[in-house]
């Protein structure tokens, strides 16, 4: 699913001339509906991409431990604040809208991850460096 979606995202990908870093443990099987966490995903690496600096990299791992499954999406993109980091989740914000009007979105993508993972059971975390990076990390029960 994940290698499906950087597929049909190449083209921006080249664009911007980001490099992705791909690392997946052998033998991870997630058991969920494939259609709501086809969106999920599709959201995650979208914004990975939109939000991320030319030539820059997204690393994506998906890795299990203690029982649990976590997939991880990074990119070196341009932050969120910690005064934004509440607000992420809530429809219609778009971060950074005024500083980067390139930037197209109406604001919905992470609010519409944030309910299916509610939905799905899947326990959603973001860290968040200004300017630096953002990972957003799934964890699957």
């Amino acid at each position: 699913m994940v290698l499906d979606t950087l597929s049909r995202y190449s083209d921006k990908i080249e664009a911007k001339k980001i490099t992705v870093i791909t690392h997946f443990d052998d033998d991870i099987y997630v058991e969920s509906d494939n259609y709501l966490l086809s969106i999920i995903i599709e959201n995650l690496i979208s914004n990975a991409i939109k939000y991320n600096k030319h030539n820059g990299h997204i690393t994506i791992k998906l890795s299990s431990a203690s029982g649990h499954i976590l997939l991880s999406i990074e990119d070196s993109g341009i932050g969120i604040s910690d005064e934004n980091m509440e607000k992420i989740f809530l429809p219609f914000y778009r971060l950074h809208s005024t500083e980067y009007p390139s930037i197209k979105g109406n604001g919905i993508g992470l609010s519409i991850v944030k309910r299916l993972c509610d939905i799905l059971n899947i326990k959603i975390v973001v860290k968040s460096k200004l300017n630096n990076s953002t990972t957003f990390l799934l964890h699957f029960n």
